[in-house]
């Protein structure tokens, strides 16, 4: 008697999952830029739609000098568009580099529509 009903829960559970053509993948992607043995001492993005400000952390495990333009947080507010960023490094007081980057998002992933990702 339980069998049908582990079944019928089973069944259940499947009908209630993501439609068909959505297949995410559980990787977390980063759109980055790459420095030449330039350390920055401050870095963020611009959201220029909004005019907000993204800081990323230096990620432990990711090569040095390698900084978060922006990451996989975004699909929720991006999905299904693309936006203009702009990505800004400093050392101590002079701004060392100003970056355009044109970043769009499908339902489960940001991609690098345009934009370095190596730099100079």
């Amino acid at each position: 008697m339980k069998q049908p009903l582990k079944m019928f829960a089973l069944a259940f559970l499947t009908a209630c999952s993501f439609p068909e053509e959505t297949a995410c993948t559980m990787e977390f992607r980063t759109v980055g830029v790459q420095t030449s043995g330039l350390q920055l001492t401050k870095h963020y993005t611009l959201r220029l739609l909004t005019g907000d400000t993204l800081r990323y952390d230096t990620v432990p495990g990711f090569s040095p000098g390698y900084y978060i333009v922006l990451d996989d947080a975004a699909v929720s507010w991006l999905k299904g568009t693309a936006e203009n960023f702009l990505f800004e490094g400093w050392l101590g007081d002079s701004l060392v580099m100003s970056e355009p980057y044109r970043i769009g998002a499908d339902e489960c992933h940001i991609d690098l529509v345009t934009g370095k990702t190596y730099w100079p």
